[in-house]
């Protein structure tokens, strides 16, 4: 079976300073992966890396056998969080339209989506434990609601 996601010799500088280097994993489809390491050793670079957030200096990343900015723009595959995200909380947006934005990847901004990604939403609301807040204003959100509510989006 092959990998869902293959990082070979990873190398990423920050101007002089080396942030990773020669990192390698292979991740198959449905494994859980953790990457532990102390402050400073490079865990959030690899995962820029594999998000194309930065480009490598060195070193090969496929996710399902594309490279970072294919598979992300495909809209299926990738998914980021970053430790701190920005949200505008006083947007007049539900939780339910603040999930579906993360299908504007898969369709763009300007066509509607298909029936079954907006059922899909509904089934990671409920999947993730907040559909009873789907049509709450995402102002009105706890923290972890607020989390939950990006990791499905």
């Amino acid at each position: 079976m092959a990998a869902t996601l293959e990082v070979a010799d990873l190398t990423v500088f920050y101007g002089k300073r080396r942030a990773v280097e020669g990192v390698s994993l292979a991740v198959g489809p449905g494994e859980v992966v953790t990457l532990l390491g102390a402050n400073g050793s490079g865990k959030s670079t690899t995962l820029r890396a594999i998000s194309g957030l930065v480009r490598p200096d060195a070193g090969t990343i496929r996710i399902d056998g594309l490279p970072p900015k294919v598979a992300i723009a495909r809209g299926d595959v990738v998914g980021y969080l970053p430790q701190n995200p920005q949200l505008a909380t006083n947007m007049p947006l539900s939780v339910r339209q603040a999930v579906r934005l993360g299908l504007v990847g898969k369709t763009g901004m300007f066509r509607s989506h298909a029936r079954e990604d907006l059922n899909f939403v509904d089934e990671l609301l409920d999947r993730i434990g907040i559909a009873d807040q789907a049509d709450q204003a995402i102002s009105e959100l706890s923290g972890g609601q607020i989390q939950r509510m990006l990791i499905a989006r």
